[in-house]
């Protein structure tokens, strides 16, 4: 059984790194074993695919969001799995209880989610419910960590998290990489982005308060200004899915209050993952002025694609953007400096292409070096070998 707060019955996700590689492992699993998928919607849906021995169980967590862990911990009742495989943070909650209730099953924790839920932009009881929720896997961690059969985090700050959660997982925590799909751009694209007209600034990430989103309008307007007089054209395209209507909408309002005229372009719509090449393709940087983020699995895209990353030193980011080398890291809440360094890019095509070549070491160089994939430990797990 794998569970993870996404829409796995979403046939559109399936190139999400997680997805497609769960999906493959699945598919070409010789187990006799029966695959459950559970996730989240806004409504239960069931589905069986025979062929696969695989069942996905989308629960209507969006629309019962309090009692999301009850939901799961009552699917693990309902199916007592022998291996559980967690994708999360709050998730890892009931299937905690599970193994300390059956103790013959495996538990392997994969931590993919931030510890700074104060950024979170939700309203007041969505504040608490974070910080209860929180908590509470840091006291389970605390008092029941060796019952993790295997502990994974997505980035080396979430190791350090959970080691000070639990000294005695320090030998235990395996840092992975996520292999992305595919490799997106091909390898002149570094030189033909120099010569385009539009110096395009691209940032992929939910529209809350947590991703800095305001941050980028700043940003947006100080260059505007100082380029007012210049005949140089920056663009900023910030794509993703609106999870705070009334920030969203907060934001759209100030834009009409600066100097922008159209300079800053929102994308809302759903956009598969195969189709984002395009606009990977059609960007010069990428800037993740965000908050807290685990790792930030769209900063992983942007280097594999050559966007050199300006980004807020800021959780697992640093796990993948070396200062000066892939891109540039800035203490959080200095907007101001991201505004400079994106200038300092655009002056100077050299450090850019330099920076953008860097971007596809870097990958190799040292963010995948010695750590196992992802896509391998879960194929493992699921072939019931152990890892």
């Amino acid at each position: 059984m794998v569970l993870k707060s996404s829409n796995w019955s979403d046939i559109r996700l399936l190139r999400h790194p997680e997805h497609y590689a769960v999906f493959k492992a699945l598919i070409s699993s010789s187990s006799k074993d029966k695959f459950i998928l559970i996730g989240e919607g806004k409504y239960p849906i069931k589905i069986r695919i025979p062929k696969y021995k695989l069942e996905i169980i989308d629960l209507p967590s969006n629309n019962l969001k309090p009692f999301s862990i009850a939901l799961l911990f009552i699917m693990l009742l309902t199916y007592r799995p022998s291996r559980v495989i967690v994708l999360g943070l709050a998730n890892q909650i009931p299937a905690m209880i599970y193994r300390l209730l059956f103790p013959r099953a495996k538990y392997y924790a994969f931590v993919i989610g931030e510890f700074e839920w104060y950024y979170t932009s939700w309203r007041i009881l969505g504040k608490i419910i974070n910080l209860l929720l929180v908590n509470i896997f840091r006291l389970f961690v605390k008092l029941f960590g060796k019952y993790i059969d295997g502990v994974y985090a997505i980035s080396t700050y979430i190791k350090r998290n959970l080691i000070s959660l639990n000294p005695s997982l320090s030998d235990r925590v395996i840092v992975y990489h996520i292999k992305l799909p595919n490799k997106l751009v091909n390898d002149d694209v570094c030189g033909k982005r120099i010569q385009n007209d539009v110096f395009r600034v691209l940032t992929v990430a939910g529209i809350e308060y947590r991703k800095g989103i305001h941050d980028i309008i700043k940003v947006a307007t100080y260059i505007a200004r100082e380029l007012r007089l210049s005949e140089r054209k920056v663009e900023f395209v910030i794509k993703g899915a609106v999870r705070d209507r009334e920030y969203y909408n907060k934001i759209i309002r100030s834009l009409k209050m600066t100097p922008l005229n159209g300079i800053v372009r929102f994308i809302t719509s759903f956009v598969r993952y195969e189709n984002m090449k395009e606009l990977y393709y059609n960007s010069h940087i990428f800037l993740f002025p965000t908050y807290a983020d685990s790792l930030g699995i769209a900063v992983l895209e942007a280097l594999y694609n050559g966007l050199p990353v300006i980004a807020y030193l800021t959780g697992g980011v640093k796990d993948m953007v070396k200062n000066g080398f892939n891109g540039f890291l800035v203490e959080q809440g200095n907007w101001k400096g991201l505004a400079e360094l994106v200038l300092k890019i655009l002056d100077n095509p050299a450090i850019y292409r330099n920076m953008c070549i860097n971007t596809r070491i870097s990958i190799s160089g040292y963010y995948e070096k010695d750590k196992p994939s992802f896509d391998d430990i879960v194929a493992k797990i699921l072939k019931n070998n152990n890892v």
